[in-house]
């Protein structure tokens, strides 16, 4: 696991880059359209919660490779 951290974070990283970027995409924002709906609710609204979830688990994943216990322990380099 140690020589695989940076890798871990670096898709970490990429992903909550993604997942930005994709805030900001037709995805979320449909042109030419004034009120999409999914089950009730606006599209926009799915999407943004769906980004949201995926930016948390991202986080989770984060604060598991860098645990504290791990840098407590100097096993962070």
């Amino acid at each position: 696991m140690k020589n695989k951290r940076p890798l871990y974070w670096r898709l970490c990283y990429l992903g909550a880059v993604v997942f930005c970027v994709l805030t900001f995409t037709p995805l979320v924002i449909p042109s030419g359209r004034f009120m999409p709906l999914v089950a009730g609710m606006p599209r926009t609204l799915w999407t943004g919660i769906l980004i949201y979830i995926g930016l948390v688990l991202l986080t989770f994943i984060g604060t598991r490779i860098y645990s504290e216990s791990n840098m407590d322990r100097g096993e962070d380099k």
